[in-house]
């Protein structure tokens, strides 16, 4: 698959649903790194991670990571 951003295959990281007692503990953050190692280890130069306004703590999540 051809990115549309940048020349070559990006991977789409879904489904990170942590438990509402459990967020803001760190354990989404350690699943997307090792998400990440994963697909740069097969691979992949670009990702792709969705999230929504409906999503609780969606958000926040993508500021921690400062990807937004």
């Amino acid at each position: 698959m051809d990115s549309a951003i940048g020349a070559g295959m990006v991977c789409e990281a879904a489904k990170f649903h942590i438990q509402p007692d459990h967020r803001r503990k760190g354990i989404g953050s350690l699943l997307y790194q090792q998400a990440e190692q994963f697909a740069r280890e097969a691979g992949y130069r670009e990702s792709y991670l969705h999230t929504s306004v409906y999503l609780p703590g969606g958000f926040p999540f993508l500021a921690v990571l400062r990807l937004w």
